[in-house]
């Protein structure tokens, strides 16, 4: 019996750790269903609410705690159950977990950049990781970069890590769009074009870089360029609204908050290029949703960046507001650039898919 922690993927909104765990958990029970493994599943989740129908159709105990739900009431029903694998889709493993358990690690951006942590929680995922890290049978690395920490940080032996990449979600054609705007709201479809940020609103993504790099772009573009940063808050949101607030062109710089799958599918399709450009990474998501809507990437050269995007895009200094502004403007002045890198863009897509992540992912469980 192979339990799997299924928590994260009924988080609502969905940002990176919870797209990853619903995409993950949905293809492990297909790729479970093509080896006739399917039975052998156990999902431990804590409420009905919102359950995909996907995983209605393996094994679901709900779990219910109003608190310590993976170290309290998951942990308790470890021991109990004693399944003969466990898998966890984030870095926390919990007490009383199999000695045969498989977690999967993000980043290690708090190890790198604490200042862009509020102390308590960079505390915190520093004991969960190191001990989940220390426990676990095998440690699933998002990245080649993210190994290298995890080796670093934690002395795991680097025989013990596995790296699984992401996949990318395939575009949703039907339901209902909406949008909770933290600032204003944007008229869609927009006439005025735009640049398009997709990620939490804090300052690990190198949000005030982005800000300065757009300023510098307008003043030596004449066209009506907006920026759009769509996602949920996060560590530093208040001082960036300010940063926003202060902005000679701030009137063209949109926060819209969380933005559900159909609204950011569209920003997607009419964005005139995607900009990635954080300090850390632990894979970064996005810059492949945005190529598979043939749109051209600017992102950081740091962290997993360069190794998930090749030569697929532009990379660029993270802490040089020119050299970004730069590349925007190559972009929008010369379209044979722009339209060389979507073509790149959709031939960097084939080396990932959810598919080939839940195969590797249900090939390491099986070899414990």
């Amino acid at each position: 019996m192979i339990g799997i922690n299924a928590k994260p993927a009924l988080q609502n909104p969905r940002t990176g750790l919870e797209e990853y765990a619903y995409q993950l958990i949905t293809h492990l029970i297909l790729e479970a269903r093509k080896r006739a493994l399917e039975k052998y599943l156990l999902l431990y989740a804590p409420r009905w609410t919102a359950m995909p129908q996907e995983f209605l159709s393996v094994s679901l105990k709900i779990l219910k705690a109003p608190y310590l739900w993976t170290q309290g009431r998951l942990a308790l029903q470890l021991f109990w159950d004693n399944p003969d694998i466990f898998f966890n889709p984030e870095q926390i493993l919990p007490l009383f977990a199999p000695k045969r358990s498989v977690v999967t690690v993000h980043d290690l951006a708090y190890q790198i950049y604490p200042h862009f942590y509020p102390p308590w929680h960079r505390r915190y995922l520093h004991l969960v990781t190191k001990h989940a890290t220390k426990r676990a049978k095998k440690v699933i690395a998002v990245s080649e970069r993210t190994k290298r920490d995890i080796a670093k940080f934690y002395g795991i032996p680097q025989r013990n890590i596995e790296v699984v990449y992401h996949g990318f979600r395939p575009h949703q054609e039907s339901g209902v769009r909406t949008v909770k705007a933290e600032v204003n709201t944007f008229p869609l479809p927009t006439r005025q074009p735009y640049f398009l940020f997709v990620g939490r609103i804090e300052y690990k993504k190198n949000i005030f870089h982005l800000i300065e790099a757009f300023e510098l772009f307008s003043k030596k573009v004449n066209e009506n360029f907006h920026l759009l940063l769509v996602g949920p808050p996060g560590f530093g949101f208040k001082t960036i609204k300010k940063r926003i607030a202060a902005s000679p062109v701030r009137k063209r710089i949109f926060l819209l908050g969380f933005a559900d799958e159909l609204l950011k599918n569209e920003l997607y399709q009419h964005a005139k290029g995607f900009l990635l450009v954080s300090f850390y990474e632990g894979f970064g998501l996005p810059v492949l949703e945005a190529q598979s809507f043939g749109v051209p990437v600017i992102a950081s050269n740091t962290s997993s960046l360069p190794e998930v995007l090749g030569r697929s895009a532009y990379l660029v200094n993270p802490q040089d507001p020119e050299e970004i502004a730069s590349k925007m403007i190559e972009l929008i002045k010369q379209p044979k650039i722009g339209a060389y890198l979507v073509k790149k863009g959709y031939e960097n897509l084939k080396r990932f898919s959810w598919e080939k992540s839940a195969k590797e992912t249900l090939d390491i469980l099986l070899s414990l």
